[in-house]
């Protein structure tokens, strides 16, 4: 591992052309440090032709996986592959801004002690307008501030220490698509890290509908695996209220899809039963850390 070394790493599904912009808007960028850029491809048939785009690129290294492993998968399959002490996170449909300086972002990790990760500020990519849904943090006025410590990160743009990923374990592969930073994000701050918001450092995000699944997909992902991360991270109390909370959001969402919500209930009870030995809940120091902060923690 190499302490002043930058793995850049870009999880691509089907966007080749905007995978190649983002490839571009990094090389674009004064960088005073050795970095490379880790392309994992989920995309299960692949262009040769596209793909000699992606690896003409400078500083490129590419990797086909030859399965979806979906998000969390494709990010551990990153991070084992990468050299770098820095792992820097963007979406294959994000561009980093013109301005974004990496001194700057490597200068904070040092000078500020137990940041974990540090959250950038997401921007619309034609409207140039803050994407409200992509801000860390629940009580949306502070935007008005230009930093501060949050409770999670969102993944279109952020980077951590390896060191860090290292010590408490990669993403869990069981939330294929949605919830997978908030899982660890607390796992993070229980081992004693910080997460640290800098909208100075700024990505521009498309949101390019293709290579995503659909909305019906994504209001049952976003429900399921939000309880799974209740279960696996929090107290008894705060799980609870996150299956009634977020019923509620499933049936509003869905337009009244009981049927799908009595099958969620079963995947939440043979979860249950299966990963009972994994729930680890975080600790009262924890939990008094992160409503200090500004967390909701019951849904």
């Amino acid at each position: 591992m190499n302490k002043d070394f930058i793995s850049f790493i870009i999880i691509t599904f089907n966007r080749y052309s905007d995978c190649c912009e983002c490839i571009k808007s990094i090389n674009n960028l004064s960088i005073k440090f050795n970095y490379e850029i880790i392309v994992i491809d989920n995309s299960l048939e692949v262009s040769h032709k596209q793909i000699a785009s992606i690896k003409n690129e400078k500083n490129v290294v590419y990797y086909h996986l030859g399965e979806n492993l979906g998000v969390s998968g494709g990010r551990n399959a990153g991070i084992k592959l990468s050299k770098g002490n820095y792992l820097f996170f963007v979406d294959d449909d994000a561009i980093l801004d013109i301005n974004f300086d990496i001194t700057s972002l490597i200068t904070t990790f040092k000078n500020k002690s137990n940041i974990g990760v540090i959250a950038f500020q997401s921007l619309d990519y034609y409207s140039k307008r803050i994407n409200f849904k992509e801000f860390p943090h629940r009580n949306k006025h502070k935007i008005a501030f230009d930093k501060f410590y949050t409770y999670h990160y969102v993944g279109v743009g952020h980077v951590f220490q390896k060191e860090m990923i290292e010590k408490i374990g990669l993403y869990e592969t069981d939330f294929f698509y949605g919830m997978e930073e908030f899982d660890l994000s607390y796992r993070i701050i229980d081992q004693g890290y910080k997460i640290f918001y800098d909208s100075s450092f700024i990505v521009l995000h498309k949101k390019n509908q293709k290579g995503r699944i659909s909305n019906k997909h994504l209001i049952y992902n976003y429900t399921i695996n939000k309880i799974k991360v209740s279960y696996l991270n929090l107290p008894k109390r705060y799980f609870l209220s996150h299956i009634f909370f977020w019923s509620l959001y499933f049936i509003f969402k869905s337009r009244f899809d009981f049927i799908s919500l009595i099958k969620l209930y079963r995947t939440v009870i043979q979860y249950h039963k299966e990963n009972i030995y994994r729930r680890k809940p975080i600790n009262k120091t924890t939990i008094y850390y992160l409503k200090k902060i500004g967390a909701n923690l019951y849904y």
